[in-house]
């Protein structure tokens, strides 16, 4: 009976204390761990943002909800902050993408079957070696080129019509 006291004490206990992240303990008979002790709020504010009075966050921001900021803080929002527009991707690299294809994923497994293929034509200083092995390990290669060039060429494709679908997308974010 004593237990069962001691435990819905400590269950009102943790009921009854602030339940906030930072504050959050994780309580085992022999530890006490921090929960969010180690992670760093560079902005504390974005965290409770969503928390505060709305005129508490137009004088925060020095804004109007009417109006938008006033004509003389928005020299200093643009130098600070920049233009309001979205900053398109950068282009990748064609080149790049050949790379990446030539070796990702299932080129990958076709690599080392070619490279097995090969060495298993002149395995292990055979005087008469099979002629089938070589072929298969050039065909294997060829197979490796192509499907690469083809999945770089319609991946650079569907990139330019992303980028040709941005261009009508306004820049101006508000």
């Amino acid at each position: 009976m004593e237990k069962q006291n001691a435990r819905d004490d400590k269950y009102q206990q943790l009921n009854t204390s602030s339940n906030t992240p930072s504050n959050q303990l994780s309580t085992t008979h022999d530890s006490t761990v921090e929960l969010w002790g180690g992670i760093e709020k560079t902005h504390p504010e974005q965290d409770t943002i969503h928390m505060i009075a709305l005129e508490k966050i137009f004088k925060r921001f020095h804004t109007n909800p009417n109006t938008g900021l006033s004509s003389d803080s928005i020299p200093d929002a643009r130098a600070q902050y920049g233009l309001n527009r979205l900053t398109p991707p950068e282009p990748p690299n064609y080149f790049w993408l050949l790379f990446k294809q030539l070796f990702a994923g299932f080129n990958g497994i076709l690599w080392c079957g070619g490279i097995l293929a090969l060495l298993a034509y002149k395995a292990f200083g055979a005087v008469h070696p099979d002629p089938s092995n070589l072929a298969l390990g050039i065909l294997i290669f060829i197979v490796i080129i192509l499907n690469s060039m083809l999945n770089s060429y319609q991946e650079i494709k569907s990139i330019k019509i992303v980028a040709a679908f941005s261009k009508l997308i306004p820049t101006l974010a508000t």
